[in-house]
């Protein structure tokens, strides 16, 4: 009997703490796997926001654009005498034809925006076409207009300018 106790005290002494060992490593290995899984929702959960934010720039730019195709379509003559515009830092908050984030936020129910969008109306030229059978072989001109928009979203670091041409006829 007192053989039998001696093997299993030796098989006790040979173990040495490796089950402790295994579980140890299995669990540095669960945290890293959760941990990369935390890292990649993350990021994806800050793509999807960025998304977000140049789709309601985007929106807030059209909005702007459509308002100064309406503002040319209803009194083109007061935009005759708008320079063309170069760069979008041109674009003026104090000038005549530029919508306020106060009107924005009134006719979209939000204050969500740090800068109001801005729309520039430029005249580019005129477009003539001649045409003998309707005309009797007069010219007929149209003027050309392009409406230029700038929109922010949710940060100033996010914009979106679009830009849009209009034939107004004479």
């Amino acid at each position: 009997m007192t053989a039998r106790t001696t093997s299993h005290s030796a098989r006790v002494s040979q173990q040495q703490g490796a089950a402790l060992l295994v579980a140890l490593v299995l669990l540095v290995a669960v945290t890293l796997l959760g941990v990369s899984a935390m890292q990649g929702t993350i990021l994806q959960e800050r793509m999807s926001a960025n998304q977000r934010d140049v789709e309601e720039a985007f929106n807030v730019a059209e909005n702007a654009m459509r308002r100064g195709e309406q503002a040319l379509m209803s009194d083109p003559a007061s935009f005759l005498g708008n320079d063309p515009l170069d760069s979008p830092e041109e674009l003026d908050l104090d000038s005549d034809n530029v919508e306020t984030l106060d009107d924005l936020q009134d006719s979209l129910g939000a204050d969500i925006y740090v800068q109001a969008p801005l729309y520039h109306i430029a005249k580019r030229g005129d477009i003539c076409s001649a045409d003998d059978d309707l005309t009797g072989g007069g010219v007929e001109c149209d003027e050309i207009f392009s409406v230029t928009a700038r929109g922010t979203g949710r940060t100033t670091e996010t914009f979106v300018v679009l830009q849009s041409t209009v034939r107004v006829p004479e």
